[in-house]
């Protein structure tokens, strides 16, 4: 008798160990884990995970979307853009001699490094930059925050201003097709990095 309380109560512990291991996996499967950072974005919303996407794009020049990597300029579009930028330039560099420093800084005139066209070829943006000697003094006096002031100083006349070098492009780009709206953008990372290396 006493052998079979024995055998009863290993069975009967055997079986709340058994069932205590269930109940505590059943309640480790309940908890899945929890993605923190996925759950934040769920609840930002998709207009936020899309302006991360568009911010993250633009600074780094690369496309994000499987769907967008068949989508890239075409050759018109970069021989268009390409044309818009050199006319730019000269537009920039007749105005400095003509009519003084406006798009200057330290008497130096600011650089145009890249161009990109809509398909429609309606719009352009043009990437520019401060001159490169100022990006590449290691003088003191001008560190990342006045660069970053030299930056907002000069966006604010190319938009303010920039309307004059509209003109001037489009005078001479009249012969070739409807000339595009020109928007001034401030170069930044990778396309910047790639500009003063190549420079």
């Amino acid at each position: 008798m006493t052998t079979a309380t024995t055998t009863a109560t290993a069975t009967t512990r055997t079986s709340t160990t058994t069932t205590t291991n269930r109940s505590t996996e059943m309640k480790v499967q309940k908890r899945p884990r929890v993605n923190i950072a996925l759950e934040s974005i769920k609840e930002q919303g998709q207009h936020i995970l899309e302006a991360t996407i568009t911010d993250i794009q633009s600074k780094t020049n690369r496309r994000l979307l499987v769907e967008d990597e068949d989508h890239g300029p075409t050759d018109y579009q970069i021989k268009e853009a390409n044309r818009v930028a050199e006319f730019v330039e000269q537009a920039i560099e007749d105005y400095t001699s003509k009519r003084g420093n406006v798009f200057c800084i330290m008497n130096e005139p600011i650089v145009i490094i890249d161009c990109e066209i809509t398909e429609d070829l309606r719009q352009a943006r043009v990437f520019w930059s401060l001159p490169y000697e100022i990006l590449l003094l290691e003088d003191t006096k001008i560190n990342a925050a006045m660069r970053a002031k030299l930056v907002q100083y000069m966006q604010r006349i190319l938009e303010e201003r920039g309307g004059v070098l509209q003109g001037m492009v489009h005078t001479k780009m009249r012969m070739y097709f409807r000339p595009p709206t020109i928007r001034f953008v401030p170069a930044e990372g990778e396309i910047l990095r790639r500009a003063l290396h190549d420079w």
